[in-house]
């Protein structure tokens, strides 16, 4: 049956060599991208983390010298932003081997006329969403697509406003639903919007509130982001499938806010406690829990968000490190002792256990710690066998 109470195990993702690591999506293979410093704390390069290669450096396009991942899709396709010249960024896509006429490896996308863009997401038909300056120096939502689609052509395409004179798309699904932000007419103020086919639509408020914005959209059109109440506070916010945004509260806090949603409508996002401090969330049948409650085993970072979360409950989100430390690496939680990914435990999953069982002080691999290594110790041995049961 479902596992309740879910709780998860953490996997530190390394770096590239500095200080500081963020991850920013996971796919449905668990691999993970993000941008880490591959020197003290700068220069940042966009990464891909595999279970299997553990971290690597994507590199810059030429003349650059940083750049970000942000998007990844089932096919290992990574898309983000790299410096191109002084103060100069262009949207890339990153591929693992050649395709739509593109060669392996990091491709500028270009921008809509004017000095930069930046791409946040990437489906599995390879369409990438993003933001990039126009010729009058507008930023606008992008879709760049392998080959036409939605009555669009291939390669870069301008999505409007929503009257304003700015927008950006961050998240797109397989249906080719585009989700993110836009100024309204007058420039007073910015509401979420989905654009799909050609059509632009504004997702609305919250009542007596007068901001809202979208971060992510799943294969059933449920949306979610932020929006502000009457009260003035930022506030998580729900969109299900054609609906009105419903306010998901906090943790006891002022503010919350949701960044990314699976397909089984499961939520992850940062929200404040009664006490004050941020904490990573995760809203799940109508409850929204602190997600540090829910890890096993020893980790000493202090956690504050959730960037993103898979169809079978992966989680990636930054660890900050003690004082003494200062820095933050990249972790990935996975769903405890559900090593099939089907939600629920069972005897497949004590059949993985067994196979996956090392004694005290053998390292594990990284596949069976995210499973079964309960304790954080880095093997699956006896104790962890005890937790299991």
């Amino acid at each position: 049956g479902p596992a309740l109470g879910q709780v998860y195990t953490a996997i530190d993702l390394g770096s590239l060599g500095g200080w500081h690591t963020e991850p920013y999506a996971v796919n449905g293979p668990g691999q993970v991208v993000g941008a880490s410093a591959v020197s003290g704390q700068w220069p940042y390069h966009a990464f891909l983390w595999t279970p299997d290669e553990g971290m690597t450096d994507l590199g810059t396009l030429d003349g650059g010298s940083w750049s970000e991942a942000r998007g990844i899709n089932d096919a290992s396709q990574v898309v983000g932003v790299s410096e191109v010249a002084e103060g100069l960024n262009h949207a890339f896509l990153w591929l693992p081997r050649d395709a739509y006429g593109l060669p392996a490896g990091m491709n500028d996308l270009g921008t809509l006329g004017g000095c930069c863009s930046t791409a946040y997401d990437i489906n599995n038909l390879g369409q990438v969403v993003g933001e990039a300056a126009t010729a009058d120096g507008s930023y606008h939502a992008f879709i760049w697509l392998p080959e036409p689609a939605y009555g669009l052509p291939a390669g870069m395409n301008d999505l409007g406003t929503l009257g304003g004179p700015s927008s950006m798309a961050v998240a797109i699904n397989d249906a080719g639903q585009v989700v993110g932000a836009s100024d309204v007419a007058g420039g007073q103020t910015y509401h979420a919007f989905c654009w799909h086919n050609g059509v632009m639509r504004d997702l609305g408020v919250l009542p007596g509130g007068n901001r809202s914005w979208a971060l992510d959209i799943n294969s059933r059109g449920d949306i979610v982001g932020g929006a502000v109440t009457a009260a003035g506070a930022g506030h998580a916010v729900l969109w299900r499938a054609g609906g009105p945004a419903e306010d998901l509260g906090t943790l006891g806090g002022f503010l919350s806010e949701a960044y990314a949603v699976n397909d089984a409508g499961v939520i992850v996002g940062s929200a404040e406690t009664r006490l004050g401090p941020a904490r990573p969330m995760l809203y799940r049948g109508g409850r929204m829990f602190d997600l540090t409650g829910l890890i096993q085993g020893q980790v000493t970072a202090a956690f504050e968000w959730a960037n993103d979360i898979n169809n079978a409950g992966q989680i990636v989100l930054p660890g900050f490190l003690p004082p003494a430390d200062g820095a933050c690496h990249a972790y990935l939680l996975s769903p405890a002792a559900d090593s099939d990914g089907d939600s629920d435990v069972d005897l497949l999953d004590f059949a993985h256990l067994q196979e996956c069982f090392t004694g005290p002080g053998e390292p594990a691999s990284i596949r069976c710690r995210q499973s079964f290594d309960f304790d954080g110790d880095a093997d699956v041995d006896l104790h962890d066998f005890y937790d299991f049961i």
